[in-house]
């Protein structure tokens, strides 16, 4: 069985397993806890510097979201998120993706430091209601963890929101004449681009869940409010294509 290591809220995790759910591909689900769960995962791959999302199988170790789009693109006959003619394109999408996540975290991991109740939310769910409080220390430690390994305190919110408006404008411009895909049919562009939406405004909490004050952190209410077309267009994707037999 498949193994896929990763957080169940984190946009690089949410693009490996919506593509491993359309394509039907198998596999084992892993919670991962961040600055907890990294000396584990050190040794499990032997690699110093290591991040999730990770997919271990037989077929060898996939660190990096979209080579396990690629993967669970070779494992299925059924429609596919990559045609051939449309790679290059794709790959721009991808990277652009990865771009807006980027400055999304960068904004959200300041705010989810400097909000108590955040903090508390970001906590591993095992842990006692009762004790949730107390243990607030540990989650500022993880958000600067996040901050220092991801290099965070040297991307100005400024430049972080512009790199946000400028994918938003872009899927804009895509979308302009209304059509419901950003390459003629469902690829793996729409899918990485409406889950980079969740640093705009995250969608609604029947598909992935976020405390209030969680969803509070993560949302850029003025570039919501700016670009409504995005985001409806966002939540069309989520409503037509959104799989939910995740790993077992």
């Amino acid at each position: 069985m498949r193994r896929l290591i990763g957080l169940s809220y984190s946009p690089w995790s949410l693009k490996a397993r919506w593509a491993l759910d359309h394509a039907g591909v198998d596999y084992r689900w892993i919670e991962y806890t961040p600055m907890l769960g990294e000396p584990l995962l050190r040794l499990r791959l032997r690699r110093r510097r290591v991040s999730v999302p990770v997919l271990i199988n037989t077929a060898g170790v996939f660190t990096d979201s979209y080579d396990i789009a690629r993967h669970a693109e070779a494992q299925t006959r059924g429609p596919s998120l990559f045609p051939a003619e449309k790679l290059d394109e794709i790959s721009r999408w991808n990277q652009l993706s990865e771009d807006v996540c980027a400055a999304g975290r960068a904004l959200t991991t300041r705010r989810v430091a400097s909000d108590p109740s955040a903090l508390v939310e970001n906590l591993p769910a095992p842990v006692p209601r009762r004790l949730r409080r107390a243990l607030r220390p540990v989650a500022k430690a993880g958000a600067g963890f996040l901050a220092r390994k991801y290099r965070l305190r040297g991307t100005p919110d400024a430049d972080a929101r512009e790199t946000l408006a400028l994918g938003m404008e872009a899927l804009r411009d895509a979308l302009r004449d209304g059509r419901a895909y950003l390459l003629g049919p469902l690829t793996y562009a729409d899918l990485a681009m409406a889950v980079a939406l969740q640093f705009v405004q995250p969608v609604a909490d029947r598909f992935v869940h976020l405390g209030p004050a969680s969803r509070r952190c993560w949302t850029q209410a003025d570039l919501a409010a700016a670009y409504p077309d995005v985001i409806a267009w966002r939540d069309q994707i989520f409503e037509r294509h959104w799989v939910r037999h995740w790993g077992r």
